[in-house]
């Protein structure tokens, strides 16, 4: 065979550890009789659920992933003649390989060793390092992973596009997350890492697509975990403003854009012995922040309340490609449970932990244009104090090396709120207005403004770049 062609279904596992009896049947020496695989997805089982009978294995139909339950002997046969791919951790591949059996790509542990290999108890979660694996002679035009797991277990793959920079952000630290539900039947699990992509021979400059092809497997063991504690997250409270630019008066007319900045959290925590717990979140994203109040509770079978509050991200978020896991643990000394909450990360958000300067973000304008710059910063006091920063903002200049020069002509900011308070654990976001009128083409400039905060003056920078256009 000449050309390499890779038919593969996106896909996951879940297989029990002894008889292949479903997720709420127990091993009994006689074994169990499944309905017909088409009857089972009658009855609202997923295709990639279905249980076959002993001596059978389930292949998915590729076109519409249709199942079916086959003997061995017939599995090559279909799968040769692209009719679907056993789904079945017997047969499946979690690795590309060329027409001589060699592997050329695959996703391996983090430490490169061959494995991917994970242990969870009920209701926890863990993060696994991950690496790619490529053949040298072939190399990667481009990738979009995913991880698929079923009802019990979830999962992410971050980054996503691990060669791919978006909005000037590098991918990225690699990181499976896996969390175990505190109802899933403890056994073995199997997670199938898929790519979505295009690897180069550079042998013979040949393209090899890869349509959902399975390229790696999580092989997770869940044990049991009798906990006594439970964590429960209410529903979001957005909170947002309106922002508007331009003058009313102008040719363009005043626009204003309300969006959501941050939120907070009701969360319940029970437990069926009387505990001190301790609220964390142990992977916050740079430029995010997470604060409990309070974050040590008394908890008992009744439960006990406290909020959470983020900025720098906003969830939940269902969109796969965009979102990350946040874990939220609840902790006492002898027992700890967890939960995760998808979150799109925003970023870009200043801490303040005693009284100093931040930054005021950036933003990308046109050669004409009315725009607008929009910081937020929170101020989360490391004495843990109720104390206010009372913040005044005045433009200054333009940055030029070490030195700040009077605005350009073409250049000019302004602000209607220009004095503020900062209360501890509150976030707060601003506007910056900005405008260009005939501003060169392209190119990276720096601002400056003046920030007195509670009577002491720093300085405070913002950026913004100027596209090639002018409308």
């Amino acid at each position: 065979m000449r050309v390499l062609t890779c038919l593969f279904l996106i896909l996951f596992i879940m297989i029990p550890t002894q008889v292949y009896a479903g997720p709420a049947i127990l091993a009994s020496p006689q074994p169990q009789k499944f309905l017909p695989p088409l009857k089972q997805v009658a009855h609202g089982t997923f295709s990639q659920d279905v249980f076959c009978n002993v001596g059978f294995y389930l292949v998915l139909k590729y076109e519409d992933h249709s199942p079916a339950c086959v003997r061995s002997q017939t599995i090559q046969k279909l799968v040769e003649r692209g009719w679907g791919l056993m789904y079945s951790s017997y047969a499946i591949q979690n690795s590309i390989k060329d027409v001589n059996n060699s592997q050329i790509l695959s996703i391996v542990a983090g430490d490169n060793s061959s494995g991917l290999d994970a242990v969870v108890e009920q209701g926890e979660t863990v993060q696994i390092p991950w690496n790619i694996k490529l053949e040298q002679n072939y190399s990667i035009l481009n990738m979009q992973l995913a991880i698929n797991s079923s009802s019990g277990i979830e999962s992410w793959i971050n980054p996503i596009f691990p060669y791919e920079a978006i909005n000037g952000e590098k991918p990225g630290k690699k990181i499976i997350t896996i969390h175990a539900d505190l109802g899933i039947q403890p056994g073995n699990y199997t997670a199938v890492i898929s790519d979505n992509g295009d690897i180069t021979n550079e042998t013979n400059l040949q393209d090899i697509p890869l349509k959902e092809a399975p390229i790696g497997l999580l092989h997770l063991t869940v044990v049991p975990h009798n906990s006594k504690i439970s964590i429960t997250l209410g529903n979001p409270h957005l909170r947002g403003n309106n922002y508007c630019v331009g003058n009313a008066q102008g040719p363009n007319g005043r626009f204003c854009e309300g969006f959501n900045s941050w939120e907070f959290f009701y969360i319940t925590v029970r437990s069926s012995d009387a505990a001190i717990v301790d609220l964390s979140v142990p992977n916050v994203p740079d430029g995010a922040w997470v604060k409990f109040s309070p974050q040590r509770i008394n908890v008992g079978p009744e439960g006990a309340n406290a909020v959470m509050t983020m900025a720098g991200m906003l969830g939940p978020d269902t969109n796969r490609l965009a979102a990350k896991p946040l874990i939220i643990e609840a902790k006492s000394i002898n027992d700890t449970v967890s939960t995760v909450f998808p979150v799109r990360i925003d970023g870009g958000l200043e801490i303040l932990h005693s009284k100093g300067p931040f930054n005021l973000g950036s933003t990308t304008l046109n050669s004409d244009e009315d725009g607008m710059v929009i910081p937020s910063v929170v101020y989360d006091p490391n004495d843990n104090s109720s104390s206010a920063l009372q913040v005044n903002l005045s433009p200054l200049g333009m940055v030029n090396g070490n030195k700040i020069v009077p605005f350009p002509s073409w250049f000019s900011v302004k602000m209607e709120n220009s004095s503020f308070t900062l209360n501890h654990d509150e976030p707060y976001t601003f506007n910056i207005e900005t405008s260009t009128r005939n501003a060169p083409s392209g190119g990276v400039y720096t601002f400056a403004m003046d920030e007195e905060i509670n009577g002491t003056h720093y300085i405070g920078n913002g950026t913004f770049s100027i596209m090639n256009m002018r409308m």
